[in-house]
């Protein structure tokens, strides 16, 4: 087997004009070369089993196992038995607002943020694991996306969104049921994400924070930015930035009400904390995404 990663690019899955979602199934009777790419990928193993290989370690996989490959990751597969996998290529970012609401669920942080970062840390034992029922289910979701992918009848591409978006939240509630250790840990840590995206514009106590997530304050910090790559303050703050983003381009209020509904008291910091994260003014954002 060729140890050298490919690379997929989402150009190749996923192309402008067309909803930002793909599916893929792909029978893996041999080993398949170590790749990369440059999309997210959610993963759903609907026959047979095998070892995901990742650089740090290897796993095994069955039938009814679902998890996410992020972008860049380099993975594959080897020690095929019937192995057969659907692989749904997504761009979060262009779905906006309908995936962001699903971040009030524990079960999606766990499955979607949390699970990935940790699973070297805890060796695969936090993954999904559907049982035969919650596998159909979400084998019937599949096969009404590629239908609405295949058609192209007008409106398809909000359907198909929809779609995807019904099928992810009934993934991170099935996720939320799971009693294994593993599991029950990063449905606590994804209980602390909820919390701040359900309080973007409001304080946030990392005490309360490490509290619900079952850790000390000094291990929580840790930990959290082992899976989120920032600090809490930091990551609200992105959220906050987030937020106002969408407010300039949908909304024609001042922005001196969009940095108070977004959590600032002080609209000049909230200009230059977003001059920082953006690149541009509000203002210039707010022209530029209007204009599209």
């Amino acid at each position: 087997m060729n140890n050298q990663p490919v690379h997929y690019s989402r150009s190749s899955f996923l192309r402008s004009g067309e909803p930002p979602i793909a599916v893929v199934r792909s029978p893996l009777q041999a080993p398949h070369i170590q790749h990369t790419h440059d999309f997210d990928e959610l993963v759903i193993v609907t026959e047979g089993k095998g070892e995901h290989i990742t650089p740090a370690l290897s796993y095994p996989i069955s039938r009814g196992d679902v998890f996410i490959v992020r972008e860049s990751g380099s993975h594959g597969y080897e020690s095929t038995e019937d192995l057969v996998v659907i692989n749904i290529i997504f761009d979060s970012d262009q779905m906006g607002a309908p995936l962001r609401e699903l971040a009030e669920l524990p079960g999606y942080h766990a499955l979607f943020v949390c699970e990935p970062a940790q699973r070297e840390q805890q060796s695969f034992g936090g993954r999904l694991h559907l049982t035969a029922s919650e596998l159909q289910r979400t084998l019937n979701s599949i096969s009404r996306i590629e239908s609405e992918l295949e058609s192209k009848e007008p409106g398809y591409g909000m359907l198909v969104t929809a779609m995807f978006v019904r099928m992810v939240a009934f993934l991170a509630q099935a996720y939320s049921t799971k009693e294994s250790p593993c599991a029950q840990e990063l449905i606590r840590l994804g209980s602390a994400l909820s919390h701040i995206e359900t309080n973007v514009d409001g304080d946030i106590l990392v005490e309360e924070l490490a509290r619900m997530s079952h850790l000390s304050p000094r291990q929580f910090h840790r930990v959290f930015r082992n899976v989120t790559g920032v600090s809490p303050l930091q990551y609200q703050l992105n959220l906050r930035v987030e937020k106002a983003k969408y407010s300039l381009a949908q909304s024609d209020e001042s922005l001196t009400e969009i940095a108070f509904q977004t959590g600032f008291t002080d609209s000049n910091y909230f200009c230059r904390l977003f001059r920082q994260k953006t690149g541009m003014s509000p203002g210039a954002y707010r022209k530029q995404h209007r204009l599209q």
